[in-house]
């Protein structure tokens, strides 16, 4: 099954990267990006900007993801700590009653 879903995988990494050279080589258009308080435009092409959109779309999202495993760690590594006292609690008690 894990071979399965790694050649899976693979195949779907290849279509994607087949479909964006593709992409890349037959849209040669030239567009003007225009940030709304500037004045002035940036003229790119229009393969070169959804490729851009592409890697800063996945980059933010990696970078949340991130972020998320940090915010569950650091909660790991607290309930863990408290785990640990509590276990040391409880085998005071222990001592104690016998």
């Amino acid at each position: 099954m894990r071979t399965l879903g790694r050649l899976l995988w693979l195949v779907i990494s290849l279509i994607l990267i087949i479909f964006s050279v593709v992409f890349a080589a037959s849209n040669q258009t030239p567009v003007t990006l225009q940030l709304w308080p500037f004045e002035t435009g940036l003229t790119l092409s229009i393969w070169l900007v959804f490729t851009s959109a592409f890697i800063m779309g996945g980059l933010l999202s990696g970078a949340l993801i991130w972020g998320q495993w940090l915010a569950i760690r650091a909660k790991f590594w607290r309930l863990q700590g408290k785990f640990s006292k509590l276990q040391a609690e409880k085998g005071q008690n222990q001592d104690i009653n016998n």
